[in-house]
Order: C-alpha cells, then sequence, then structure tokens
C-alpha cells in the first residue's frame, strides 16, 4: 500500500497549494473591490 498513500499524499499537498492560490486571489479580489467603494465614496 505504499503508492496508494503516496498518491493521497501528493493529491493533498496539490489541494493546498490550490487553495492557497484561490484564498490569495479571493482577498485580492477583496481588497481592489474596497478601494472602489472608497473611490465611489470621494
Amino acid at each position: 500500500m505504499p503508492n496508494g498513500s503516496q498518491i493521497t499524499r501528493e493529491a493533498l499537498a496539490s489541494n493546498v497549494i490550490i487553495q492557497n492560490r484561490n484564498a490569495h486571489c479571493n482577498s485580492a479580489s477583496l481588497r481592489t473591490s474596497e478601494e472602489e467603494k472608497k473611490r465611489s465614496v470621494d
């Protein structure tokens, strides 16, 4: 079963990378929307 555990470990690692990338994109879009709100208030 070493192959199975190795595959799941690699899948988990790639999932973490994808989640980190998604979180980074979400925070970036939130930041831009906050800046747009400030601009519209001004």
